[in-house]
């Protein structure tokens, strides 16, 4: 008979111990869970960022590339620069070369070429961060 009761006693003790832990586990997932969503979205925009800035460090190398070669234009070397950017679908972007080439610019000119375009969001959370940021990436040649 006692060791019913011991028994009985032990299992309601083990069942308040549990309601008690479920409810230490809700609040901690109700404090984390944020968290660990900003975190992984913030994640998927740096991604998001370090792309978009590497593709805009190509596309001003392939632009440079491109217009300091001999006989390279400024036009075939904007065709090229946006080629780059649409095969990794970037839009929005400018190409922006320093100084203006043309047929009468001597060799041995630097020649700097940027690429920039506005930061976008993937998820739509970070838009009131993005919205008013442009990623530019420059590269500079010497016209040959």
């Amino acid at each position: 008979m006692i060791g019913e009761q011991h028994v009985k006693t032990r299992l309601r003790h083990s069942s308040g111990r549990r309601s008690s832990r479920l409810g230490a586990a809700t609040v901690e997932l109700a404090i984390c869970l944020p968290i660990i969503i900003l975190v992984v979205f913030g994640s998927i925009e740096s991604a998001n960022a370090i792309f978009l800035k590497t593709t805009l460090t190509q596309a001003s190398y392939e632009a440079a590339r491109t217009v300091t070669s001999t006989g390279g234009t400024m036009a075939a070397a904007r065709a090229r620069g946006e080629e780059v950017l649409a095969s990794r679908n970037v839009s929005g972007a400018t190409i922006t070369f320093t100084p203006n080439v043309t047929a009468n610019t001597p060799t041995g000119t630097l020649v700097t070429v940027e690429v920039s375009s506005p930061a976008t969001s993937l998820s739509g959370i970070f838009d009131w961060f993005t919205r008013l940021s442009n990623i530019k990436a420059s590269t500079s040649m010497v016209r040959t």
